[in-house]
């Protein structure tokens, strides 16, 4: 059967659709980490998937489809900032691949791009940096430009002894603590439950650091932090995502120095989803980033969800030496590499002819 493609239009989209279509976000996904995660359950990414248009990005999605979804094209433009870039992601499952499918999805993402965006990004991604795919020779053949390399990797949780991670964090708090520092743990975002801090503190931080982030040769621009933001990210806790957070207060200015924090999905109870961790410039140089991750590790290793925990799973710019470090420490592996090109909106629209 010829594959057709066309857009999902969520607002009448089948169950069966959603499972398909997360069946292929949940292989893509196994495929980075080397899994096969197929059999784990879809429930919250279906529920999320029909949010498909948040308070942070707009969506649209291409599949492609035979008497089944065999590959999908997402499509996002930010809301709040950025809203210059658009950007998209192409699969195709393996069985399926070099019979043209990633370009047809390509030529509907091109065909349809939102008239504010000017700059278009590209996702690809490999396990070898030094050996480019076809995708990725094909895009520079036609003049997209490799923007940011963001390196995903893992650390298998099986390989720490408890008592010594115990040992390490309690070092770790004291020093801090000698350096006028303390840490305060917020679940799920709830920043309002900790008296010592403000709306505007958190996101002052959080924006601060973001914006301080490598972006290597990539042309975003800095982000907002704000409050729909902020209900944009934790709105996955309806969702049944758990958000677990470490924040370094400096005691003398009531700052927030640092943060880290890690999600948990519960279709994939054996990973643990590092996100951000970053400490604000001016307390840089006090260890907090490795203080801050190894109190996080403690915890997990401490908790119930430890029975079923295996990957704790990050994400950095592959040019971010000093985070990079703090893995190495916390015995990270890299995975696979995803790779992001550019190209302007004019030159784009010739890609494909």
């Amino acid at each position: 059967m010829k594959p057709s493609i066309t857009e999902i239009d969520f607002d009448k989209i089948d169950d069966e659709s959603i499972k398909q279509i997360c069946f292929l976000i949940r292989t893509n996904y196994g495929e980075g980490y080397g899994l096969d995660l197929t059999n784990n359950p879809t429930t919250s990414l279906e529920r999320k998937l029909k949010e498909h248009d948040t308070e942070i990005y707009k969506r649209r999605i291409w599949v492609a489809r035979t008497d089944r979804i065999i590959g999908y094209a997402q499509y996002s433009i930010p809301k709040i900032d950025n809203k210059h870039i658009a950007s998209c992601h192409i699969y195709v499952l393996k069985e399926f691949r070099n019979q043209g499918l990633g370009k047809q999805l390509l030529r509907e993402f091109s065909n349809n791009i939102m008239e504010e965006a000017n700059i278009i990004q590209l996702y690809t991604e490999t396990k070898d940096i030094q050996l480019p795919s076809s995708i990725d020779q094909y895009l520079i053949e036609k003049g997209m430009k490799l923007k940011f390399t963001h390196r995903n990797s893992s650390s298998n949780l099986t390989g720490f002894n408890t008592l010594e991670v115990e040992k390490i964090v309690n070092e770790l708090k004291e020093k801090s603590h000698k350096k006028g520092y303390s840490v305060i743990f917020v679940k799920n975002g709830n920043y309002e439950d900790i008296s010592e801090i403000t709306f505007d503190a958190f996101a002052k931080m959080r924006q601060d650091i973001w914006n301080d982030m490598p972006r290597e040769d990539g042309t975003w621009e800095d982000e907002i932090y704000d409050k729909d933001v902020h209900q944009g990210i934790y709105k996955q806790v309806e969702f049944g995502y758990e958000s677990w957070m470490f924040l370094a207060i400096h005691e003398e200015t009531g700052d927030i120095a640092g943060i880290t924090e890690t999600w948990f999905n519960p279709d994939l109870p054996q990973f643990a989803f590092q996100d951000d961790t970053g400490v604000v410039k001016q307390h840089r140089g006090n260890g907090l980033g490795l203080m801050l991750k190894y109190l996080m590790l403690s915890k997990m290793l401490s908790h119930d969800r430890r029975k079923d925990l295996v990957y704790w799973t990050t994400g950095n710019a592959d040019s971010n030496e000093h985070m990079l470090k703090i893995n190495d420490v916390l015995k990270y592996k890299p995975e696979y590499y995803e790779l992001i090109y550019e190209i302007s909106r004019d030159e784009f629209s010739n890609l494909l002819s």
